[in-house]
This record gives C-alpha cells, sequence and structure tokens, in this order.
C-alpha cells in the first residue's frame, strides 16, 4: 500500500504541473488552496480520470480552478472512503445477510431500525429475506457474535399492534437477542435513522424514498485513516442505546391478551 500511494502522490504532482501550465498567473495563494486538496489520494485510476476533465474545461480564473479541483476531490472522497451503494431493500437485507455470517465470536453487529420502515419492507413482500436476514444474526448470536437491535417508535404502544409483531420481538428474546426501543423525539437532528454499524470495518446508512426505504449507502472504516463519520454513528449509536429501554422493560396495553 506505501508504494502504491507513492505512485499515486507522484501522479497528482504531476497533473498539478499541467494544471499550472494552464494558468500563467498561478500565485503562492493558489498553490496553497490546491494544496489542501491534494491530501485526497484514492488507489484507483478515477483520480487521473477525474483530473484530466478538470484539464480539458481548462478554466481561466483561478477561483474557477480551485473550484473545479474541489469539485474532483468532492468525488474521490466515496473512493477513498470506499463507498459503494445497494439500490433495493431486498439486496440490502441480503447484503447485510452476507456480512453477518461472516462475523465471528468477539464482533459484534448493531443496527438501528425505523419500525415502520421494517413493516413497510414486509408489506412490499419482502418477508422471505427479512426472515433470512434475522435468522442470520440468530445464528451469529450463537458462534459469540454481539448482537444489538434498536428499534425506533413514534410510540410504544405500535409494537402491540399485532401478533406479528410481538412474535417478530418474542423470537428474538428467545434467541438472546438484545432488542431496545427508543421513541422517535429522543433521537438527534442529522442523523439518519436506519443505520448499521459492522464491526468496526462497515458502516451501512439507510436510504429512503416517500418515506420506504429503497437500499443503502455502505463505507468501510480504513484502520490507517479513521474515517470521522464512523466515528460520529458509533458515538450516536452508544447514546441511543443508553437512552433506550429493552422491549421485555415496555408497558403493554391493557387490551394486550398475551
Amino acid at each position: 500500500m506505501p508504494v502504491i500511494l507513492g505512485l499515486i502522490s507522484l501522479n497528482v504532482a504531476l497533473l498539478w504541473g499541467r494544471f499550472r501550465i494552464h494558468i500563467d498567473n498561478t500565485t503562492k495563494e493558489l498553490d496553497d488552496k490546491i494544496t489542501q486538496h491534494l491530501e485526497l489520494f484514492a488507489p484507483s485510476k478515477a483520480l487521473t480520470n477525474l483530473m484530466e476533465m478538470a484539464i480539458i474545461k481548462n478554466p481561466t480564473d483561478e477561483n474557477e480552478l480551485v473550484q473545479e479541483f474541489g469539485k474532483a476531490c468532492d468525488k474521490l472522497k466515496h473512493i477513498i472512503e470506499f463507498v459503494y451503494h445497494v439500490d433495493t431493500a431486498h439486496r440490502m437485507y441480503q447484503h447485510d445477510q452476507e456480512k453477518i455470517n461472516n462475523l465471528n465470536s468477539g464482533e459484534y453487529y448493531r443496527a438501528t431500525h425505523s419500525f415502520s420502515q421494517m413493516t413497510n419492507v414486509w408489506e412490499l413482500g419482502e418477508k422471505a429475506i427479512f426472515s433470512a436476514y434475522m435468522d442470520a444474526q440468530y445464528k451469529a448470536k450463537g458462534r459469540g457474535v454481539e448482537v444489538v437491535r434498536l428499534y425506533i417508535v413514534d410510540n410504544e404502544v405500535d409494537l402491540f399492534q399485532s401478533d406479528e409483531i410481538v412474535q417478530h420481538f418474542q423470537t428474538m428474546i428467545d434467541q438472546k437477542i438484545d432488542a431496545k426501543v427508543i421513541t422517535r423525539n429522543r433521537l438527534t437532528e442529522g442523523y439518519e435513522e436506519d443505520f448499521i454499524i459492522i464491526s468496526n470495518t462497515i458502516l451501512g446508512i439507510g436510504k429512503t424514498r416517500d418515506g420506504k426505504i429503497f437500499g443503502a449507502e455502505y463505507s468501510f472504516n480504513n484502520p490507517s485513516s479513521k474515517s470521522d463519520r464512523f466515528d460520529e454513528y458509533l458515538k450516536y449509536f452508544s447514546v441511543l442505546e443508553g437512552s433506550a429501554k429493552s422491549y421485555r422493560e415496555l408497558n403493554k396495553p391493557s387490551n394486550f391478551s398475551q
């Protein structure tokens, strides 16, 4: 990896030299601004391609050059942080199931779920893949993996509105899964409601459209360059977990039969 980064660094330096040829009045102030962006290196040919695109545009204004360079580097953040997308709820649960299957004793899987999103997935006919996703967690728990599921609800009584929902939670209890509940009014603005954290390696953020989940964005947490976003969500999960109730502690409605 050091060799790759060295070659990338050289490549960026050469490309910046080509930028300077196009701008006769490059100043030190401009150099300083560009240098800030040059800290973003990616082990990918995409860096060269994006830089070439910016060269072709051949901007003649210093500020325009900085803006074009900045836009290219913003696009590269996804590559640098190893970001990828899954575009349907079915594939999202399938993806998470596969990752969970690879977890071993001492590792963890932490997930938040908007309760309404989960029931929407059921209504869309995705119960089979959701069940397989849950089974993967039960098996992981049996291998010694820490599994924590945190459900976000508008009202706790919603969790007792059908036998199917109650059975879902009862199965988790039987499988020793740590199922917790928190009301939406206790959430912090600026964070997505649906996200997963897979043992210090992957952060997944659920994506919604028209109030329904349709996929997710995943990013790897590179140990050599810690992701601020990963750490923020890890801390946020801990805050939510500390404020949440165990499903066992919830007060059942008076008309609840079980």
